[in-house]
């Protein structure tokens, strides 16, 4: 019997013991990767091995599956999605960073509208006026929000007076420098400041990491004094979009389709055409009084951008590849390229980008992949096992995992202790949401609940990024 055979199916003898055995794993058994064996499976060619061009595949995925001790629980009815192509291909991807010139092209499109200004420029009058209205309508809706008392806020609103009389009335341009400067350690980073519509101020950052760390990034937000809640959103995208569901959101004027066209364009003027629109949400802002229990929330639009391949898109997920690292002594964090545009209805409130790839060519041209049903019996046996700590948990609670959509596409894997190289392979991911106790997450869509390698059959761990 042929090798790849043979390790399927002593995959799932393992995971089959396992299953059996008195308590469930705390550890995902998997097939021991790297990238040269994922190279020598892809090029394998046997009877359990196929092409794209030659799946068998249904248009749903049924199932209902419960881990060992029946604390675990996965209703599956996911449509299955699978790319219209010939052949997935397999492409080396290093770890890159941004040119001058990316940064005056980025510069040219989300400044615009604009006024470059010193990093270290005062507000206007116009800009500081937002804040001293947010104090006035604060004390007329009786909310005394993070004061103690009214004439504690009536202090606060004479003082804020106070400065906007000190403020100048227009920004003064500044050129752009378009240098990096030395943060240290091998840090580079071009910082510019801006001002919008000569009511916001603006700031693009685009840091290139010391060599051989993939946490390069750029980051555009368009008024500075929403930073907190914009780095919320960026940072727990989960908890912005359940904020949709509060009584107190309104939703955006601009419809999606004008908001997606933006996006769209934006990405067209930076000239990122090997990049496709692979996922959207509407999410909220919180435009509350500070520190008040009555929170309201501002609709807005994120769209998400990844690097495509032969027409195919990296598939996007929430995690970014850079969980773990140093403590367990592994290689430095290697985020996904990602890029991620938050609109409103002025325009673009921010912009990111995530730790651009160096491509390094394609090695396999035409990738060997698993048949869907033993990616299935894969993802039967390890979706109650992977991350399966309720079988373990002191609480009586049944958490319910539901499957919504089954997808195969491209994801980047690098290896454990291997941090500077890695490969575009196909994957499954599997998407959905659970509910434990009072607990619902992954409703918006973009929590992978589990990802096989689509050529081996193994398990990538998505915040690891192997």
């Amino acid at each position: 019997m042929k090798r790849t055979f043979c390790k399927l199916v002593t995959i799932l003898i393992m995971i089959g013991t396992l299953v059996g055995c008195q308590k469930t794993p705390k550890n995902v058994i998997v097939v021991e990767k790297n990238l040269d064996q994922i190279l020598a499976e892809a090029d394998l060619t046997s009877d359990d091995k196929t092409q794209a061009s030659h799946l068998d595949v249904p248009d749903i995925l049924s199932a209902e599956v419960e881990s060992l001790k029946g604390k675990l629980r996965v209703h599956v009815n996911a449509p299955i999605t699978v790319p219209q192509i010939d052949k997935f291909s397999i492409m080396r991807v290093n770890i890159g960073d941004f040119s001058q010139e990316q940064a005056q092209r980025l510069f040219n499109t989300l400044c615009a509208d604009s006024v470059p200004v010193a990093t270290d420029a005062p507000q206007t009058k116009s800009m500081y006026q937002e804040t001293v209205q947010k104090l006035i309508d604060q004390r007329e809706s009786g909310n005394l929000g993070k004061y103690d008392s009214l004439a504690e806020l009536d202090e606060a609103i004479d003082s804020a007076l106070q400065k906007l009389e000190t403020l100048p009335e227009k920004s003064v341009r500044v050129d752009p420098d378009f240098s990096f400067y030395d943060r240290g350690d091998g840090d580079k980073e071009i910082l510019i400041r801006a001002i919008y519509n000569e009511s916001e101020m603006s700031e693009l950052s685009i840091y290139n990491a010391a060599p051989g760390i993939g946490s390069s990034r750029v980051e555009y937000y368009r008024d500075l004094s929403q930073y907190a809640e914009l780095t919320s959103i960026l940072n727990s995208p989960q908890s912005a979009f359940l904020n949709t569901k509060n009584p107190n959101f309104t939703e955006p004027t601009m419809s999606f389709k004008d908001a997606k066209e933006l996006a769209e364009y934006t990405i067209s003027q930076l000239g990122l055409d090997d990049f496709i629109c692979s996922g959207n949400r509407m999410s909220a802002i919180d435009v509350s009084f500070e520190n008040t229990n009555e929170k309201h929330y501002k609709g807005i639009y994120e769209f998400m951008f990844t690097r495509a391949f032969s027409g195919v898109a990296i598939t996007y997920s929430n995690d970014d590849g850079n969980i773990g690292g140093y403590s367990e002594g592994y290689s430095q964090p290697w985020m996904y390229e990602k890029i991620r545009i938050i609109i409103d209805d002025e325009g673009i409130l921010s912009f990111k980008w995530n730790s651009p790839y160096e491509l390094g060519g394609i090695i396999v041209e035409n990738s060997s992949l698993l048949s869907f049903n033993d990616i299935q019996a894969i993802f039967e046996k390890m979706i109650v096992i992977k991350d399966n700590r309720y079988d373990t948990d002191e609480s009586d609670d049944v958490c319910n995992m539901y499957i919504t959509d089954a997808r195969l596409g491209y994801a980047r894997v690098t290896e454990k202790d291997v941090g500077a190289t890695g490969l575009i392979i196909p994957v499954w991911d599997f998407f959905g949401y659970y509910v434990y106790g009072d607990e619902v997450w992954g409703s918006d869509g973009y929590e992978s609940m589990l990802t096989i390698n689509a050529v081996d059959g193994s398990i990538i761990d998505r915040k690891l990024g192997y």
